[in-house]
């Protein structure tokens, strides 16, 4: 039973995470979903172009860590990962 606990703790320790009661691992993650908020702001006319761009384009943006500030910007972004 020793070499059992033991077994665990290491496999604990290179694979971060939690042990449940029973000795069963249990992995933790945090995962954080942006909003389209997030990319475009609070802004009444970008919003609303959101709602009109392609999903595929919303989807890339939401995926990256661009944030557009001008209907210029989310127009050319939307024509260009809307294609990929």
């Amino acid at each position: 039973m020793d070499g059992l606990l033991c077994l665990s703790c290491a496999w604990n320790g290179l694979h971060p995470g939690k042990l449940w009661p029973g000795g069963e691992f249990m992995e933790s993650y945090e995962q954080y979903y942006r909003l389209p908020q997030d990319v475009v702001g609070h802004d009444a006319a970008l919003l609303s172009y959101w709602d009109q761009m392609p999903a595929k384009a919303q989807l890339r943006l939401l995926e990256s860590k661009i944030t557009v500030s001008t209907l210029g910007e989310l127009e050319m972004l939307a024509d260009e990962l809307g294609q990929e």
